[in-house]
Formats: C-alpha cells, structure tokens, sequence
C-alpha cells in the first residue's frame, strides 16, 4: 500500500516536471544551450548560443565565428542586443578579431537584458576581410 503511494506521488512528480518543461519550450523557439546559425558571410559563419548561468536563473549570450574558408580573415562587428519592452538596442563595444582557415572562435559571453534572452540580436557594421 505504502509504495503503490510513492509510486503515484512520483507518476504526479514526473507529470509535473514535464508538463511546465514542454510548456517552457513552446514559449522559447530559441534553442537553450546550443548553438545556432546565425548568419553567414564571407565564407565566416555566425552561431548564437543562450546558454543558463550557472550562478544564478540568468542567460548569458555567446557568439562564436566559423572561418570555413581556405585563408585567415579579420572579422569586426558591434553587436546590439534589442530587449522585450525596450525600443532601443543595447550596443555592445566594437570586436576586431582574426579566426584562421578552417577554425572557429568564440568570442565574449554577453548579458544583455538583465539575463533575459533577447528578441533581436544584430551585427553592425559587420566587416570580413581576407587577411
């Protein structure tokens, strides 16, 4: 009697679990923890990557560069982050940076938002140039 007790309190326990998880991830298309084509150009691939902080509830915002072409390049770009509520876009500093053929790197973890995963990410002024 007592385990057919724990049996049904755990069944509600996964239940519950799942439910508000499947719920969660139809409210956010963005993937969480892993990376994602952003954009592409010059042979230089953008992924994005919302990955949860350890320290706390919030979202930190990778950016990582592909290089797939046969000869170094010098990427710059200022990212914007545009925020739920907010009309302007949070401008982040200049990065100049060169990734070598066929490596990638990954570039500073952002928190825009207050750790909130942002609406709309943009690369301004984005430059690839042969090296």
């Amino acid at each position: 009697m007592k385990s057919n007790f724990y049996l049904l309190l755990f069944s509600f326990l996964c239940l519950f679990c799942f439910s508000s998880s499947s719920s969660f991830i139809s409210k956010t298309p963005i993937p969480i923890n892993r990376w994602s084509l952003f954009k592409k150009q010059g042979g230089v691939e953008f992924y994005i990557q919302h990955r949860s902080s350890m320290y706390d509830t919030r979202y930190n915002t990778l950016v990582r560069l592909r290089n797939t072409n046969t000869y170094e390049v010098k990427v710059s770009f200022t990212p914007s982050f545009g925020c739920e509520g907010e009309s302007q876009m949070q401008v982040q500093g200049r990065i100049q940076t060169a990734v070598y053929p066929r490596h990638s790197v990954t570039l500073l973890a952002y928190r825009p938002c207050q750790g909130v995963i942002p609406e709309k990410i943009v690369f301004n002024s984005l430059d690839v140039r042969q090296r």
